[in-house]
């Protein structure tokens, strides 16, 4: 693969910012309509997790393979959300704490 020079680079990055800012924005509402406190922390702890950890990737082929793998999860979020809204058992003692600072 040719290397790209650094404003190419730049240019790639610039490019696919908003959809990558897009993709982390939908992971994130939809990890927060979970009912199920422990499923909607580990979710949204997760997806902040994964994307800090690729913040600094600069490959375009590298940034779309990760950007296909984040859709394919986005999807599993939404299908796992509809079973545990179907499914729900109640309320989790987290959720009924009043946290007062």
């Amino acid at each position: 693969a040719p290397q790209i020079t650094e404003p190419g680079l730049l240019a790639v990055r610039a490019n696919m910012r908003p959809t990558v800012l897009r993709l982390y924005r939908n992971m994130l509402r939809q990890g927060k309509q979970y009912k199920d406190y422990n499923f909607r922390e580990y979710i949204l702890r997760r997806v902040r997790a994964q994307f800090r950890a690729r913040r600094d990737l600069t490959d375009a082929e590298d940034i779309q393979h990760h950007l296909n793998k984040g859709r394919d999860t986005l999807e599993l979020i939404q299908r796992q959300k509809m079973l545990d809204n179907m499914y729900n058992s109640g309320e989790n003692i987290m959720e009924k704490i009043q946290f007062h600072p």
